[in-house]
């Protein structure tokens, strides 16, 4: 008898034990969500989508969580975003920024449009120039082209 109340105190003890950790896991899954968050960022004037915009996510202290570009469509997507407070800043190439702060997740969430306004500022010109070099292969046959002979900085073609 003492066999047997002793197996039933183990299965029951191994019960209890594989009861409590199927609870605790599912609590812990239940606190540690994640969600997601995503938007389109458009272009202030014309409306159209912002292609390859870099856009950040940041937790209230500032800090840098996630960074994306946008897509054709002008879409960004961040994921495994836990439950909290955060801020969204959006820049691209010829555009000002837009910052978008105090958004709440707590669940999947899409964010209105941001539109971003075109800058005012102009890149310089760029000028390309090209040296040939001092010796080349042309045709199977060696060039040295004059010229670019460093030897010749300064020379003239004038004999005296």
């Amino acid at each position: 008898m003492t066999n047997k109340l002793l197996a039933r105190c183990i299965t029951l003890c191994i019960t209890l034990c594989i009861t409590q950790l199927i609870s605790v896991s599912f609590i812990a899954a239940q606190s540690g969500k994640l969600y997601s968050l995503q938007g389109i960022i458009t272009d202030s004037v014309s409306h159209k989508a912002v292609e390859f915009a870099t856009v950040g996510i940041f937790d209230t202290s500032k800090t840098p969580l996630q960074i994306t570009f946008t897509s054709a469509r002008g879409e960004f997507k961040f994921k495994d975003l836990k439950a909290g407070t955060y801020r969204v800043e959006a820049t691209a190439i010829g555009y000002g920024g837009v910052l978008k702060s105090g958004i709440v997740v707590d669940k999947n969430t899409v964010l209105p449009m941001l539109s971003i306004a075109a800058s005012g500022e102009n890149l310089n010109a760029v000028t390309v120039t090209s040296v040939r070099p001092v010796m080349e292969m042309k045709d199977g046959k060696i060039v040295y082209n004059v010229a670019n002979d460093p030897t010749n900085a300064g020379a003239t073609n004038s004999v005296k």
